[in-house]
């Protein structure tokens, strides 16, 4: 699979039918931005509500809460070959199952209400809780393998004392659960292999001679035929692996001829012993989790109840908020690590990254980094979604160094591709002083640096200060009218250069103006004001989410999209409207 081209929800939650054009890259972190309302959970649920007979909604998740909408998403591949294909889930279908292992992550805290009668009145208290999450669904029963040295010994003939005691291999939790999961388990009743480990042991039971002896006759006249099998190669490669080995290269290869024939004696036991195993494993992983991060006095770790291991969180005001969260979110992390086990799995983190603070998000990132690394280590591919509303640009200084944006919110920008391209040149050599003086921040002089645009061929009608300021003009007064056809860089410029202008505006001496203009970065112009007694509003400063950003976009990103969904804010619109005012 070369990529996921589509994904289409129809009818779920708020969504009626949206196709997001995404192009997935397996094994990079995909951060699918939108603001809230927009429908991200909507999209999150389609995935969390599939099993493997459909997408089975709640009476709440369907389309307009009516149940006569039936819910379906579709998922448009393509394939290494560049064919495309699209796999489907309905109501009472689901096609995807057979092509990814999914698993949601989303939010872990619910509310919890109570209820007391005090004097014939009720009262109720709340408080907020982590749910107690379900590591494992079920707790399989304790299993072991019918091994006996003695026994082993008996089946195998004359020579048995070449077998070495293997009481530690079949107690190894790793090695087994490798073992059945890794290894195709079915060859080993292949005529051909079973047939060939049987005329192993026939022949090394025709020798004479003292184990050593045996052991370099079969080294030298029978091993090579048993090297044939590969299967019993691999066997021999785990023993290595796990540090089990017996000894001597044909001890091992007698040990894999062992297993095999321990194995074909109860299937059912060494396959129920591999599950117990793969539990006892995974356990110890959530054991060792909780170990590393626990460190309030609240003991959290897990527990068997009821046939399941959960762990249960208390209340939240008793427990740290940070450790909480990163706790809570790698505990579902190992979860999906286990349950994710097919050849191509899809991810979805909903909004879990927005209230991390910043130490355990750089630990959530460490960790999906990791999942990512042991896919690709087992040639199968990931596809993690990380949706969020929060600026992508959040997320810059930390562990994704590979992270795709998509923003799920297409804004159509009508960009003024002259400014734009002034914008991009900003720190060239050429122009960055007189940019940065003259241009993009206040200043009563007007230059024109015409030689300089020509050696960048920028436009020549935006050479001087006061033309580049005056072109912004009309962009405001779009803003103003609600027009859609307004360039949001002009717009955001505009801004800077008004709260600037107004903050010089109120200074009272030239001396005091003077080292205003000459003063770097608005914030610090507008502290500088306020120092000399300025009054200087909130929203100057509040404002600045606009006009830091835009004045350093960078070309072939999407930076339009985050720009106008905060320019289209109600808000926002208020207090630049109250700035120009």
């Amino acid at each position: 699979m070369k990529r996921i081209k589509s994904i289409t929800v129809e009818k779920v939650k708020g969504i009626e039918q949206k196709t997001f054009d995404l192009n997935l890259i397996p094994n990079k972190p995909s951060i699918l931005v939108a603001p809230n309302g927009f429908g991200k959970s909507s999209f999150t649920t389609a995935f969390k509500q599939l099993n493997s007979n459909g997408i089975k909604l709640d009476k709440d998740t369907y389309f307009k809460n009516d149940e006569v909408n039936k819910p379906k998403l579709s998922i448009t591949i393509v394939n290494d070959d560049d064919s495309e294909c699209v796999i489907n889930a309905e109501e009472n279908l689901n096609t995807v199952k057979n092509e990814f292992d999914i698993f949601v992550i989303n939010n872990l805290l619910i509310p919890k209400h109570k209820k007391m009668t005090f004097l014939g009145n009720t009262v109720v208290t709340s408080s907020i809780e982590v749910s107690p999450i379900t590591l494992i669904d079920k707790i399989p029963a304790k299993v072991t393998i019918d091994y006996s040295p003695a026994s082993s010994k008996e089946a195998f003939g004359k020579n048995s004392k070449i077998l070495p005691n293997l009481t530690s291999v079949f107690s190894h939790e790793d090695f087994i659960c490798e073992l059945v999961y890794s290894t195709d388990l079915s060859k080993f009743d292949g005529k051909k292999m079973s047939l060939g480990v049987k005329t192993f042991i026939d022949e090394s039971n025709l020798l004479d001679g003292t184990k050593e002896e045996l052991l370099s006759e079969i080294n030298t006249g029978l091993l090579s035929a048993l090297k044939y099998f590969e299967n019993v190669n691999e066997i021999v490669k785990l023993i290595n692996k796990h540090g089990l080995s017996s000894g001597s290269e044909v001890e091992n290869y007698i040990a894999a001829c062992e297993i095999v024939a321990v194995y074909k004696r109860n299937k059912k036991k060494f396959e129920d012993s591999a599950k117990y195993f793969d539990y006892l494993i995974e356990k110890r992983d959530y054991e060792d989790l909780f170990s590393s991060f626990n460190a309030t006095w609240k003991c959290i770790k897990p527990i068997e109840s009821d046939g399941c291991l959960i762990v249960e969180f208390p209340k939240a005001n008793q427990i740290s908020n940070g450790e909480r969260d990163v706790i809570t979110f790698l505990s579902y992390l190992i979860r999906a690590r286990r349950k994710l086990r097919k050849q191509n799995a899809i991810l979805i983190i909903d909004e879990v990254f927005d209230y991390l603070d910043d130490a355990n998000l750089i630990t959530a990132q460490y960790f999906i980094t990791q999942m990512i690394l042991d896919f690709k280590k087992d040639g199968r591919q990931l596809f993690p979604l990380i949706m969020t509303h929060l600026n992508p640009y959040y997320f810059k200084n930390f562990c994704f160094k590979d992270q795709k944006i998509h923003y799920l919110e297409k804004n159509v920008a009508h960009i003024n591709r002259d400014i734009e391209k002034v914008i991009f040149n900003r720190e060239n050599a050429v122009i960055k002083a007189n940019l940065d003086c003259y241009f993009l921040h206040h200043h009563t002089t007007d230059i024109d640096i015409e030689a300089d645009f020509t050696t960048l061929g920028l436009s020549l009608l935006l050479s001087k200060s006061a033309d580049f300021k005056n072109a912004l003009s009309p962009e405001i007064l779009k803003y103003h009218k609600n027009k859609t056809t307004l360039d949001p860089i002009s717009v955001c410029l505009a801004v800077r250069l008004k709260i600037e202008q107004k903050s010089y505006d109120s200074l009272g001496s030239p001396e005091e103006k003077a080292e205003f203009i000459t003063t770097r970065k608005t914030v610090n112009k507008l502290n500088y004001a306020e120092e000399k007694g300025a009054d200087i509003p909130d929203i100057y400063y509040l404002l600045g989410v606009l006009y830091n950003d835009v004045a350093h976009i960078r070309p072939n990103t999407d930076y339009t999209t985050p720009i106008i969904s905060k320019l289209n804010n109600l808000t926002i619109r208020n207090m630049i409207t109250k700035l120009f005012a």
